[in-house]
C-alpha cells in the first residue's frame, strides 16, 4: 500500500513470482483514499484505511469493495498514528489531540471524541491488559 504521489492498495495471490503487473495475480487495487502514514488495520474480514489528513475508510478485505469510503471524521485532523483495533471499536489518536472511537463493521458510525488539552499524539495507541497507553509529546497516559 502506498498513499504518497499515485496511491495504490493492491491485494496480490499467494504462490506467485515476478512482474505480476496486469495478471490475475492482482485481486484487487484501490486508489482513493490510502494512508502514507498510518498503517491500516485488518479486522474480521474488513480492512480499515486512515489517511494522514483524516479520512476513514473500510473495505471488504476479500474483493476491496467499499463498506464506506473516505469519511470525514467529525472535524479536520491530521494523523501519523496508526488506528489500533480493540473490542470492536478502532481508536483513532490524533495529532490535535483528540482520540477518535469508532465502531468498526459495516457502517460508519463515530462513538467518542475524547479530548486531551494540549497533547498531540504521533505514535501509535498500545494496548496491554485492558488499558491502552497513549504517548503525548511530553505524557505518557494509560487509560484503565
Amino acid at each position: 500500500m502506498s498513499g504518497f504521489r499515485n496511491p495504490n492498495l493492491m491485494a496480490v495471490k499467494l504462490g506467485r513470482e515476478g512482474d505480476l503487473t496486469g495478471t490475475d495475480a492482482i485481486a484487487w487495487q484501490n486508489q482513493k483514499g490510502n494512508s502514507y502514514t498510518p498503517s491500516p488495520v485488518l479486522h474480521d474480514g474488513k480492512l480499515y484505511l486512515l489517511t494522514d489528513s483524516g479520512m476513514l475508510s473500510c473495505l471488504d478485505a476479500k474483493t476491496g469493495k467499499g463498506f464506506y469510503q473516505q469519511q470525514r471524521l467529525p472535524k479536520p485532523y491530521n494523523f501519523k498514528a496508526s488506528p489500533v483495533g480493540v473490542n470492536g471499536k478502532l481508536y483513532l489518536a490524533s495529532e490535535e489531540g483528540d482520540v477518535i472511537v469508532v465502531k468498526m463493521g459495516e457502517t460508519y458510525e463515530v462513538l467518542a471524541t475524547n479530548t486531551l488539552e494540549g497533547q498531540t499524539f504521533i505514535g501509535t495507541p498500545a494496548v496491554a491488559d485492558g488499558e491502552i497507553y497513549l504517548r503525548g509529546q511530553n505524557t505518557l497516559f494509560c487509560i484503565k
